[in-house]
């Protein structure tokens, strides 16, 4: 008898599959895509999302954040054992000093960095060869009035972007960004 091998991706789909097949209320996951390519990757998670948005609850374990907010609406930190943070992303980016970044690419002169960084809800700014980060403890109206303050002190800009805390962000400033071993 020839006996077939199945990929990981394949024998993780078919695990994954057996214990849903019946349609449960509550799914256990833990870590389900590690070592799997990006099609599995994305097909499992399609899956568990879809099983969620037909009612059943999942709980969901996984050191990869990005997977944790596509697919949760409830969200656990946990650090050295220990829950520090739950909530939805609105609650997690609330509990964190970072509410938005906002990157000014081109070159700015000292100068103007000082005056654009005495704006009150400028916690602080990361500068990176020709770019200035600037990082708010406030979440609306932060683009237009550093936009504002660009002009008004004649910046030119190649780009300027926002972005809102990611679950990773939030992971790092709450457990702290230094590597343990």
């Amino acid at each position: 008898m020839l006996e077939k091998k199945l990929s990981g991706g394949l024998k993780r789909r078919l695990n994954i599959a057996c214990g849903i097949s019946h349609k449960p209320e509550l799914v256990i996951l833990d870590e389900p895509t590690v070592a799997v390519d990006a099609q599995s990757r994305k097909f499992i998670l399609d899956g568990i999302k879809n099983l969620a948005e037909n009612g059943s609850s999942i709980l969901y374990t996984t050191h990869y954040l990005d997977e944790a907010e596509y697919l949760c609406n409830k969200i656990s930190i946990m650090d050295n054992g220990k829950n520090i943070l739950t909530g939805d992303m609105q609650t997690l980016i609330n509990g964190v000093s970072v509410k938005e970044k906002i990157t000014v690419v081109g070159f700015i002169k000292p100068e103007i960095i000082s005056i654009l960084e005495k704006q009150d809800e400028v916690i602080d700014i990361e500068t990176k060869e020709n770019q200035v980060t600037f990082n708010y403890s406030t979440d609306t109206g932060n683009i237009k009035k550093l936009i504002y303050l660009l002009d008004e002190n004649n910046v030119v800009y190649e780009e300027i972007f926002s972005k809102k805390p990611k679950l990773e962000d939030i992971f790092l400033e709450m457990t702290g960004k230094e590597l343990r071993e």
